[in-house]
């Protein structure tokens, strides 16, 4: 339907939404999180538009946190 600027703020109001609260407890929503997130900066590319940097970047934080707390195989 080409409604890629719109699926692009509807997805960041999603993930500006769950953003505090993956922040506070990210174990339990990291799925939640890994669901939205892709599909937010896959709508940002087809909007012709750069993702919100100041958004991302505690997500992005907290995620790199949690691949190192992971135990090794």
């Amino acid at each position: 339907m080409e409604r890629h600027s719109e699926a692009c703020a509807s997805f960041r109001q999603g993930v500006a939404a769950l953003a505090p609260a993956f922040q506070h407890w990210p174990e339990p929503l990291m799925r939640l999180m890994a669901g939205i997130l892709p599909k937010y900066l896959q709508s940002v590319e087809q909007a012709g538009q750069q993702p919100d940097e100041v958004l991302l970047a505690p997500i992005l934080e907290t995620l790199q946190k949690l691949q190192a707390n992971q135990p090794k195989a």
